[in-house]
């Protein structure tokens, strides 16, 4: 191509170039293929894949056990949350009789019955929650040196400051019973307790792979308040460290936690677990210092705290976690266990 005799063109009094438009530039910036086609092989993605959902009758269905106590949660009073949970996903939710345990859900659909069966166990969890805990996970702490350091830390306490307001000795816990806790667990039925020991014999076998050997020793020393106004504490409590400084007993508390919130039998209320020892509660106090509302009365913890801040209670090597029951007590004075394992 000439491009200095091209064709002329005026537009007005502007005079301009035409040049020849290449074939490859005249042709579309994109074509489709003739013999292109959408492809119709795909796999649909299942959102319920993990519930074992039946199909029989030309009706899908599935069940969901539940502890007793919380039946009602999902019931609500006078069937109002059963029936919120129908209309919004279309499904038929069947509560369980007297003595029975299994919620049935029926539906037209897959998606609505596995669209009820997810609200129905959120539902579960969340009432599990707003039931006090009956069982925790604790490591026993209470080594005669430490015991006996505990009592000798009570008794000035008490001959001390026992015209501090507040002071009592219900509030001081029981020296065989001082302990670590991990987390607290709401177990309702048998169900939920064969659940928690397996779990908790996994966790075994994780910890004993992890600590490979190694023992956990610890230091009680120092103490500190829950609370913001050291002149209203409701928990008074001695700081647990670890002798080796290389936070092994974190790790196996967090584990430990985790394992637990994972499966629905915990809350988690903090990233990781908080390593002390409970020495004054108000939820000790003798019931008829108490006023009739049953509201904890707090303590003045600040001379015990100017006094005993740095107080050492001694060293103990930890041997053993316990799935500990609430409010018991066993032949050595701890704590009745649920189930038990080996640190060592």
């Amino acid at each position: 191509m000439d491009v200095l005799n091209t064709e002329l063109v005026w537009i007005d009094t502007r005079c301009y170039r035409k040049f020849p438009v290449r074939d490859s530039l005249s042709k579309k910036p994109y074509e489709e293929e003739d013999d292109y086609q959408i492809p119709t092989d795909f796999e649909e993605i299942d959102e319920y894949a993990d519930l074992l959902i039946k199909y029989e009758k030309n009706t899908f269905w599935i069940s969901i056990s539940s502890p007793k106590d919380l039946i009602g949660f999902v019931n609500g009073k006078f069937g109002k949350n059963r029936k919120m949970i129908e209309d919004m996903t279309g499904a038929t939710v069947l509560m369980p009789g007297r003595n029975q345990e299994e919620i049935v859900i029926k539906g037209q659909s897959k998606n609505s019955v596995g669209s009820a069966y997810r609200r129905i166990a959120e539902t579960i969890k969340s009432g599990r929650f707003h039931q006090d805990f009956t069982h925790f996970i604790s490591i026993p702490i209470n080594a005669k040196e430490v015991q006996e350091s505990f009592l000798r830390f009570k008794d000035d306490v008490l001959r001390n400051f026992k015209k501090v307001r507040g002071i009592d000795e219900s509030l001081f816990q029981e020296p065989k019973k001082m302990h670590l806790t991990i987390t607290t667990l709401v177990l309702l039925d048998n169900r939920d307790k064969l659940k928690a020991e397996a779990i908790f014999q996994k966790c075994k076998n994780e910890i004993v792979n992890f600590l490979d050997g190694k023992t956990l020793e610890v230091n009680v020393k120092g103490i500190e308040y829950m609370n913001d106004d050291p002149a209203e504490v409701d928990v008074l409590y001695a700081k647990v460290e670890e002798v080796d400084d290389d936070s092994c007993l974190q790790i196996v508390a967090n584990m430990l936690m985790n394992s637990f919130t994972d499966n629905d039998l915990s809350k988690k209320q903090y990233d990781q677990v908080k390593l002390h020892i409970t020495l004054m509660n108000t939820s000790f106090r003798s019931k008829g210092a108490a006023d009739e509302s049953r509201q904890r009365i707090t303590f003045d913890a600040r001379p015990i705290l100017e006094k005993y801040e740095d107080y050492d209670f001694g060293q103990m090597v930890l041997s053993e976690v316990h799935i500990s029951i609430r409010y018991s007590t066993g032949a050595d004075g701890y704590y009745m266990p649920n189930n038990k394992i080996s640190l060592n």
